[in-house]
């Protein structure tokens, strides 16, 4: 009977990628303007978004879905509160 096995591996240019267009899209809509919206990510797992308030830490979650879904594979991500 054959076998196979099963490798994940995540590449880090692609989430980079995708940070850095999460971050161009927040610097030009009108609605984060003078938020200091910050998207942060510490090259190992973690991804953090610090912003003014909830409303725009979610509204920058949601905006980007494929973030949290490149950053963790098999698992779900939800966004975290760190308030600046």
């Amino acid at each position: 009977m054959p076998s196979f096995d099963v490798v994940s591996q995540l590449n880090l240019q692609e989430v980079d990628n995708a940070l850095n267009q999460a971050r161009k899209e927040v610097a030009q809509r009108y609605d984060f303007k003078d938020t200091r919206t910050v998207i942060d990510w510490d090259k190992k797992e973690k991804i953090s978004v610090e912003s003014a308030d909830e409303f725009k830490v979610k509204a920058v979650y949601r905006s980007r879905p494929s973030i949290s879904a490149r950053s963790s594979p098999g698992r779900a991500a939800a966004p975290s509160r760190r308030s600046s």
